[in-house]
């Protein structure tokens, strides 16, 4: 009888020593695909109707869909941004002018923000790249995560606010995507907000 025990322990062990490897990495994907699904903080206060006094350069573009982009130019979420946004473009019908405002820190100059994502950002369409020095742009229009994209109508009125991926670094076809780009080609859509979800915008350590 002892002997069969020590048998069946025996056969066992593997099967015991193998859940106990798993359980790590069952854990580390977990909480991956829980990072993943985390949208960053929601913007605040973000302005519902675009004005020269708050984008001064708008007016000489407001006969056209406006769209203001917000990025860290270190980050590595926003890069499905920017993949699923060029594939985006080529059902637009639509040439919207493009503010895309890149957080540097305050203490840095201008060529802190380039990076080939802001190169990728540039080949979007009518782009203008801002440095913004130490987010005070992020902080004017309520805006907390990389990737967060306004699309302002030609009167000015706030017509899409969040991002355009389904999760972190996830590129591909999105609820959000869909009513971004209708939003650009001035089709109406039944949802205006949606989570972005990104790293902070405003960091200076992001992605170095």
């Amino acid at each position: 009888m002892p002997n069969s025990i020590h048998a069946s322990r025996r056969r066992r062990l593997p099967a015991m020593l193998s859940v106990l490897f798993m359980l790590p990495v069952l854990l580390g994907m977990s909480m991956l695909a829980n990072y993943a699904n985390q949208p960053g903080p929601e913007a605040i206060d973000v302005p519902v109707k675009l004005t020269s006094g708050i984008l001064p350069e708008w007016k000489a573009f407001s006969a056209r869909p406006t769209v203001v982009f917000f990025y860290h130019p270190h980050c590595p979420c926003t890069r499905a941004t920017v993949r699923t946004w060029e594939r985006l473009i080529a059902t637009s019908s639509t040439q919207p002018k493009i503010f895309a405002y890149a957080y540097r820190p305050a203490d840095v100059n201008d060529q802190w923000v380039e990076s080939d994502l802001t190169d990728a950002i540039r080949k979007l369409g009518d782009v203008d790249v801002i440095a913004d020095a130490g987010g005070d742009a992020c902080r004017r229009f309520g805006v907390t995560t990389s990737g967060h994209l306004l699309v302002y109508g030609v009167n000015g009125e706030l017509k899409f606010s969040g991002g355009i991926t389904s999760a972190r670094g996830h590129e591909g076809e999105s609820q959000a995507g869909s009513a971004f780009i209708k939003q650009i080609n001035l089709q109406s859509t039944a949802q205006t907000h949606w989570p972005v979800f990104g790293c902070a915008v405003v960091s200076e350590a992001e992605g170095v």
